[in-house]
């Protein structure tokens, strides 16, 4: 820093100057071709790996470690690696199958009384439809000829007993005036005026009683029997639409037992079904073919949600996870080959392929590095899982403003370098750089192609 500040010290004292002094010196800035090396960090993982943890899906009592049958190294798929103890398992699984059971049989009971239910509503619906018609046929023969019919019954009732009446006075008046003159016996003649008169006694009080009748008829009797037609037929309507109503009011309650039926018995399906898995998975066994590690430590130690048992990956199919640089954007993409080298063994290297290449960077100190996974190739000599790694991204920018990096002077106020004018003057020019070899450095801004500038030697 300090060489840096009295260069531009000098700078400063070359631009108060004129002509100036002869420069250690120049340069051309120029197009060409830049490449680029540009490393990174990385760590070998499989590509197929899978932790084995206690996940249980239902049983939540306590769990430990029964034996410890495989320790770290190669495992084939379906192998034991341990067992676990689950003392209340099986109580809570034969629990839960006592408690399916009787869902079963609720469900398959609940389903009888439905059936008898629909039954017994198609009955009663048949019932009130037949009861229903017959009350709607009444009132219909009640309006269409019944009660006029029943009017003219009546009137016709009265007007016989009145007409009887009437006839009955007049044969006894025939008859007296008949026996005013004759000369039958006088008590013969008594007995059939007697008889007359006593016949049409008979006959006003039955007139009598056919007339208040009649009057009582029209009155009451005809428009009560009218009310109770119509009344029934109401009313037979009325029952059969409430008849709908309850069932189908019915039927919804049914529907809504019926759900809680089903819900209670899959619960219990659900439940027996995780229960039974937790079982299985008491016996920890390999997934796949591959290389084991063991997390837990002893028989008899406590295993918790979550608690990794151990861990198998694939040692075959191995990738590189890293964080490139931003630079290395320009010049790599998916699919780009890129050199791996393994910290540990200086003499092995390999070419991966990028295979995901993230779009969006993540901050790294005062610089953005974007997350990479990079694929190694099948076969050879395969390093082991977890081995550190230094990625080189090697490629070529074309026809970039290039200028020797020993030319730019970096202080607070950023990359400057300096411009001869013409003649001897000189000026100082900021610029933006971008990627660099060591050697030469590329500007993105402030400078031509053409421009002299000035080279330390230092």
């Amino acid at each position: 820093m300090r060489n840096s500040a009295i260069g531009l010290v000098s700078i400063v004292l070359l631009l108060c100057t004129t002509p100036a002094s002869a420069s250690p010196g120049d340069a051309t800035v120029e197009r060409g071709d830049l490449q680029l090396r540009l490393s990174s960090s990385g760590r070998v993982e499989s590509v197929q790996r899978q932790r084995l943890d206690w996940k249980p899906e239902a049983f939540s009592g306590e769990v430990t470690i029964g034996e410890l049958v495989r320790g770290p190294g190669s495992i084939r798929a379906g192998e034991l690696i341990m067992r676990l103890v689950a003392e209340d398992l099986e109580r809570e699984l034969a629990e839960a199958r006592r408690t399916l059971a009787a869902a079963i049989s609720r469900n398959d009971l609940s389903q009888r009384e439905r059936e008898l239910e629909l039954a017994d509503q198609a009955l009663r619906l048949d019932h009130s439809t037949v009861g229903n018609e017959l009350a709607a046929r009444t009132l219909q023969r009640w309006n269409d000829s019944e009660s006029n019919r029943a009017l003219e019954m009546n009137q016709l009732s009265t007007q016989a007993s009145t007409d009887r009446l009437v006839d009955e006075r007049e044969e006894l008046s025939q008859l007296e005036k008949l026996y005013s003159g004759a000369t039958l016996d006088s008590q013969t003649k008594d007995i059939v005026l007697d008889r007359a008169r006593r016949s049409l006694k008979r006959s006003e009080r039955y007139n009598a009683y056919a007339l208040a009748d009649h009057d009582y008829y029209i009155a009451l009797l005809h428009s009560d029997r009218e009310r109770d037609v119509r009344d029934a037929a109401r009313t037979a309507a009325l029952n059969l639409a409430h008849l709908k109503i309850r069932q189908e009011i019915g039927a919804i309650r049914h529907q809504l037992a019926a759900a809680d039926t089903a819900h209670s018995l899959e619960e219990s399906t659900r439940r027996v079904a995780k229960l039974e898995t937790d079982r299985a998975a008491l016996e920890v066994k390999a997934p796949f073919n591959g290389v084991l590690g063991v997390s837990a430590r002893q028989s008899g130690e406590s295993v918790q949600r979550g608690t990794n048992l151990a861990e198998v990956a694939d040692p075959t199919r191995l990738r590189v996870r890293c964080s490139l640089p931003a630079e290395s954007l320009r010049v790599a993409k998916e699919g780009s080959e890129v050199e791996v080298n393994f910290t540990a063994l200086p003499d092995c290297s390999t070419i991966g392929r990028i295979s995901q290449l993230a779009v969006i960077g993540s901050p790294e100190g005062d610089a953005t590095t974007f997350p990479a996974v990079i694929d190694l190739p099948l076969g050879g000599h395969l390093p082991p899982v977890g081995m550190d790694t230094r990625i080189v991204v090697r490629g070529t920018l074309r026809d970039v403003l290039l200028v020797p990096s020993k030319s730019i002077t970096t202080g607070p106020d950023g990359a400057k370098v300096v411009r001869r004018k013409h003649g001897d003057s000189i000026e100082v020019v900021t610029v933006r750089t971008g990627a660099t070899d060591g050697v030469r450095t590329e500007i993105v801004e402030g400078l031509t192609p053409g421009d002299t500038i000035e080279v330390s030697d230092g």
